[in-house]
């Protein structure tokens, strides 16, 4: 079962992803590599747990896989001969902590680091820095998985809580180097990733939903990474979900060019798309359809042929 955030290598070209292997003797967790024309995988490494961690995303930079095993983990056996569903096999383990295992690309080698427990669904981004490698993550407390069962949704709208924090890996120690980025709640994070990714970044764009269905209060935000500063777009009585960054072409630098969303009205049937200032969160345009278009997780940018 490979995670739906594969990731693209721009430099080495290739497709690195991560998934779990549930069957045979010895589950464990599996990277992979592959061009995108190739049919051909290239193990990075095996992973093997005795218990398996539900893994989401990962952070990747040109020397180092980097999986995020929050205490949430399954033990594959017992999904044998059972009706439960997924998630009920899953038991969460607070005291045991996060793990965040940095495999080395080049010869699948893991050094494990520990965390505070928190679970995670996306990361934001990850790079080398001298004698350290740095995560960026959306971390959550174990109720948002709660939070996402059916009988809870059917009550509430989900709020987008998570929050931003920057896991610092120093490649001499152990214990993760904690900073929080912002206090203000997120998810579904964004960067520049054709010229971000595996690099520091400026700025990071999320979304954010809270309350309940008779006062949602949702927008979109940028946040400077540097500083801290939010900013933030929002329109009355629509509940937006992932921005997604979309460079101008030739654009000056990190940032350069705008952020595309769509948002579904909580009052009738009517669906808008929102082209922002990637920097400033000005509205740009908008693109309206007399419909319901469901809100999704996410969303994707495809230039014209």
């Amino acid at each position: 079962a490979t995670t739906a955030h594969p990731q693209w290598d721009p430099a080495r070209r290739v497709v690195v992803n991560a998934a779990l292997v549930m069957t045979g003797a010895s589950p464990h967790v599996l990277l992979l590599e592959h061009a995108p024309s190739s049919r051909t995988r290239r193990v990075i490494a095996r992973l093997p747990r005795k218990r398996l961690p539900y893994v989401h995303s990962f952070g990747l930079t040109a020397e180092h896989v980097l999986v995020v095993e929050h205490p949430l983990t399954v033990k594959p056996t017992h999904l044998l001969w059972s009706n439960a569903g997924f998630l009920d096999h899953f038991r969460w383990d607070e005291a045991a902590g996060t793990t965040v295992t940095r495999v080395d690309r080049a010869t699948g080698k893991e050094v494990r680091h520990h965390a505070p427990a928190a679970f995670v669904f996306h990361t934001v981004n990850a790079y080398e820095v001298r004698g350290a490698t740095v995560l960026d993550v959306v971390a959550h407390d174990a109720g948002i998985v709660d939070r996402l069962r059916t009988p809870a949704l059917a009550q509430e709208m989900l709020a987008l809580t998570g929050r931003y924090v920057r896991w610092i890996l120093h490649h001499d120690r152990e214990q993760v180097e904690t900073q929080e980025i912002t206090a203000a709640p997120l998810e579904f994070p964004n960067v520049d990733y054709a010229r971000a990714h595996g690099r520091a970044h400026d700025a990071a764009w999320g979304a954010a939903t809270e309350g309940d269905a008779s006062g949602l209060a949702s927008h979109v935000m940028r946040i400077d990474t540097r500083t801290g500063e939010v900013r933030r777009f929002a329109d009355d009585g629509f509940v937006v979900g992932e921005p997604v960054f979309v460079g101008r072409p030739g654009g000056a630098g990190q940032g350069d060019g705008v952020i595309l969303a769509v948002g579904g009205s909580t009052r009738g049937d009517e669906s808008r798309l929102y082209v922002l200032d990637a920097a400033t969160l000005d509205l740009l345009a908008t693109a309206r359809v007399p419909t319901t278009v469901p809100l999704g997780f996410h969303g994707s940018f495809f230039r014209a042929a």
